[in-house]
C-alpha cells in the first residue's frame, strides 16, 4: 500500500489541481496527463529510491532500465516526432492536444 500512498502524496504535493485546499483545476485532460507522465519519469528515472539511504539508485536502475540517474536535460533534450515514431491514435490525440473538445462559443447578447 505504501507505493500507492506515496504516489498520492506526490500528486497532491506537485499538482495544485489535486489539492482539496484550492479551487484550481486541470482545464485540459491532455495537460493533466502530460504532468502525470512527467511525474512518472521523475519518480522512476530521476529521484532516488530513498532520501535517507546513501544509495542513489532509482527504480529504473533497480529494474535494469537505466545505468545512472537521469537528468531533466537528458529527458528534454530530444523531441520525438509523431511522424517518425509508431504511436497509437489515442497518443496522437493527446500529443496534438485534440483529446478534449474546445470550450463552447458563447454568443454575444445585445441589449435590445
Amino acid at each position: 500500500m505504501f507505493p500507492v500512498d506515496q504516489l498520492h502524496q506526490i500528486l497532491r504535493h506537485t499538482c495544485s489541481d489535486h489539492k482539496r485546499e484550492t479551487i484550481a483545476f486541470g482545464r485540459r485532460l491532455e495537460s493533466i496527463l502530460g504532468r502525470a507522465h512527467l511525474m512518472a519519469v521523475w519518480k522512476n528515472f530521476i529521484k532516488s529510491r530513498s532520501e535517507r539511504a546513501p544509495d542513489r539508485s532509482t527504480p529504473a536502475m533497480r529494474l535494469g532500465l537505466a545505468r545512472d540517474p537521469w537528468t531533466w536535460d537528458r529527458i528534454l533534450s530530444r523531441r520525438l516526432f509523431s511522424t517518425r515514431e509508431p504511436v497509437t491514435e489515442v497518443a496522437l490525440k493527446l500529443y496534438g492536444k485534440r483529446w478534449t473538445a474546445g470550450l463552447p462559443e458563447l454568443a454575444a447578447r445585445h441589449a435590445g
